[in-house]
């Protein structure tokens, strides 16, 4: 019985300790890869995993599961995503009316 109750304590430990061993998001703006720069209108998107906003999102917003890695959105999705918060935020408070605007996120270099 010891033994029962040693295992479920330490099977319980280590599934609420798996948020916390989820991998570290990167510091800073990153620049996310695109599949064809020459031809990209805006520029690339740079996206701020530190940003207050994007601290309350899910990885798997973004990514195939919690540890991150490769992302799962293409184009399309990812700015269907993207622009419904951004545009929602924009309306809902004038002094952040440019979080609607391209350049927010996409800056040509």
């Amino acid at each position: 019985m010891k033994r029962i109750l040693i295992a479920a304590v330490t099977a319980f430990a280590f599934m609420a300790a798996a948020p916390v061993m989820a991998k570290e998001p990167p510091k800073g703006k990153l620049t996310l890869p695109q599949k064809d720069a020459a031809t990209a209108k805006k520029g690339p998107v740079h996206f701020d995993h530190g940003s207050a906003k994007h601290k309350t999102l899910k990885c798997e917003t973004c990514h195939a599961s919690a540890e991150g890695g490769k992302l799962t959105l293409d184009q399309k999705t990812g700015h269907a995503t993207c622009q419904k918060c951004h545009m929602e935020t924009a309306k809902a408070d004038p002094a952040k009316k440019a979080l609607g605007t391209c350049d927010n996120c996409h800056a040509k270099k």
